[in-house]
């Protein structure tokens, strides 16, 4: 068997986007895959609803995010 060489990610990733099943709900997952933590008020998100022009809002994050690591919004 050999040894499996996996190259860290340089940046944050957004891994996951769900809807849920009852409400108007939105969430998205981010992941630290880095070899560091991270500081997340370095980052925001911005969101536009129905064809609006950016930025219809934006959240900028806070804390940190330690590698290997998901931080879900």
């Amino acid at each position: 068997a050999g040894t499996a060489n996996y190259a860290s990610c340089t940046e944050l990733i957004l891994s996951e986007y769900g809807e849920p099943v009852v409400g108007n709900g939105k969430y998205v997952e981010i992941y630290n895959g880095t070899l560091s933590s991270v500081n997340l008020a370095d980052y925001q998100l911005q969101k536009i609803s129905n064809g609006g022009n950016w930025p219809g809002s934006t959240l900028t994050l806070s804390g940190t995010l330690a590698p290997n690591t998901t931080y879900l919004i």
